[in-house]
């Protein structure tokens, strides 16, 4: 099920029933603080304890520290917040604290600020508590939101870091922006230290994408290579049976019609991990042979890989983000510390330069040149 705002619809019904129970009760009764709120600013109801009919404690001290919400506004962003508090309704009327034992007030902050806000989450990493609970509670318009500026915020490596959380948090939307930057940035992925930890799930779902833009012979000896590692964590030798154990049916994802006859030969032949009878079907299928006993999907097997919509927009991000300015300008300590010597030893240089200058100046005799030609002396310059 899901669920949109429509503010201005909200308020006037909202602002009706308020009208008829004024009309309806005395007016000594009406609340002289009351002001109307406009569907664009329900943001100050951020926090608000004014019309709050609902208490989130959290931390250690449930019983001091507490962030106010309202009820309508939970429900109208969450299917869960709804049920809880208009379908389960007997539970409801008495609920107005939710303890959070787990959270802290940034966490709180965080997720209770895009639903007021529409602040989005800046940091996978720092905000990771945060989209959880988007995730948890299914925030349904989140992803459209905040979309561009995820992926325009999020570092390679933090994707790279989260793809496999949020595939196990079956949160499609931000496991579709993680892989699309794998998609862009397969080399480096595949030589970052998280691909070699991956689940085979994961696996599976990184190389059946249409969008991995990636040479298929690089595809096989990057999966060859996470095989080897899975191999030897288990205490496993790298033999042909052990190596299609951990892989099991990734193997058959991999698209070796993509390849020609000689990467086939150079790449995949002296690996042995194909059986034989596989390797045969393979380069008949490559000659244009009908083959009927071809275990793997001969439609997908030569189906081409095209670059995905955002790739360009990714790439020249990491590119940028590459560069020696970014790079020293990248605040963790080494590159302070970096930056600050290399600031320290220029201005040392310039100073001892300058003062180097002035002491020759003040020791050494000035030289004199005769320009024959124009019958005039010129004093040397010094540099």
């Amino acid at each position: 099920m899901v669920f949109a705002i429509n503010w201005p619809f909200l308020f006037m019904l909202v602002s009706t029933s308020t009208m008829q129970s004024v009309n309806a009760d005395d007016s000594e009764n009406f609340h002289t603080d009351w002001q109307s709120i406009n569907p664009s600013e329900v943001k100050i109801m951020f926090n608000n304890s004014f019309m709050s009919d609902i208490k989130f404690t959290f931390g250690t001290n449930n019983t001091e520290e507490v962030f106010y919400a309202h009820k309508f506004v939970l429900a109208l962003s969450s299917p869960l917040f709804y049920e809880m508090f208009y379908i389960n309704v007997k539970e409801a009327i008495v609920k107005t604290t939710i303890y959070w034992g787990d959270h802290n007030r940034q966490t709180l902050a965080g997720f209770l600020g895009f639903i007021y806000k529409d602040d989005c989450p800046a940091d996978l990493e720092k905000d990771s508590d945060v989209l959880t609970l988007i995730i948890q509670y299914k925030i349904v318009r989140f992803y459209n939101t905040c979309r561009k500026s995820l992926l325009r915020r999020t570092q390679p490596e933090k994707a790279f870091l989260f793809v496999e959380k949020f595939l196990d948090l079956k949160a499609e939307a931000l496991a579709e922006m993680c892989l699309s930057i794998i998609d862009a940035l397969p080399d480096k992925y595949f030589a970052s230290k998280h691909f070699l930890n991956i689940k085979r799930e994961t696996l599976d779902v990184l190389i059946k994408r249409n969008t991995l833009d990636y040479n298929e012979a690089d595809i096989f000896k990057a999966v060859l290579k996470w095989a080897d590692h899975q191999c030897s964590l288990k205490n496993l030798e790298t033999t042909r049976a052990n190596r299609r154990m951990v892989l099991s049916d990734a193997i058959y994802f991999i698209r070796f019609l993509l390849m020609n006859q000689s990467e086939f030969a150079t790449h995949v032949m002296p690996t042995n991990v194909l059986l034989d009878n596989e390797t045969v079907a393979i380069i008949k299928t490559m000659n244009g042979e009908q083959v009927l006993d071809l275990v793997w999907d001969s439609a997908k097997l030569k189906s081409k890989r095209h670059p995905g919509k955002h790739n360009e927009e990714v790439k020249a991000k990491a590119n940028a983000n590459d560069s020696w300015f970014t790079y020293i300008f990248n605040w963790n300590p080494l590159n302070v510390i970096l930056m600050l010597t290399v600031a320290a030893l220029s201005i040392y240089f310039l100073w001892w330069c300058r003062g180097s200058h002035s002491q020759h100046h003040s020791q050494v005799k000035p030289i004199y040149s005769y320009n024959v030609n124009t019958k005039t002396v010129k004093k040397s310059r010094y540099c």
